[in-house]
């Protein structure tokens, strides 16, 4: 299912019968500097055995799509309801240079609240 965000963006709300060929291996959020209602929550995947600079080579070519696939079970795992919240990828997520892609959390929830969540995944 697809819902257009108002700012004309296509939203993915996930098929919770769908499997990831990826496993989360850790997850760890970061409270933002700014207050809660300026920012949106970001979520960032990467590679659990990727260096520095496979992770700067591979930034604009990672599987977004099993990524979300993962994104209600890292929510669940830090205490949010994805029921609750939507999201969409976005390359520009962390940074306008597009070196910092993820997801781009719609919605409330006061476990994600001004927070960044970074997820680790490792292929099955």
């Amino acid at each position: 299912m697809y819902l257009i965000s108002p700012a004309g963006y296509i939203d993915h709300m996930m098929n919770k019968e769908t499997k990831s060929m990826l496993k989360i291996d850790n997850v760890k959020t970061i409270n933002h500097s700014k207050p809660w209602n300026m920012i949106k929550p970001r979520v960032y995947f990467h590679l659990a055995s990727e260096s520095v600079l496979d992770n700067l080579f591979e930034r604009h070519s990672r599987p977004y799509n099993e990524y979300r696939k993962l994104l209600p079970e890292v929510l669940k795992t830090i205490g949010a309801n994805p029921n609750h919240l939507s999201w969409k990828y976005s390359q520009k997520a962390g940074c306008r240079c597009g070196c910092s892609p993820g997801f781009i959390i719609d919605g409330w929830d006061k476990a994600i609240s001004a927070k960044d969540i970074f997820v680790e995944y490792v292929s099955n």
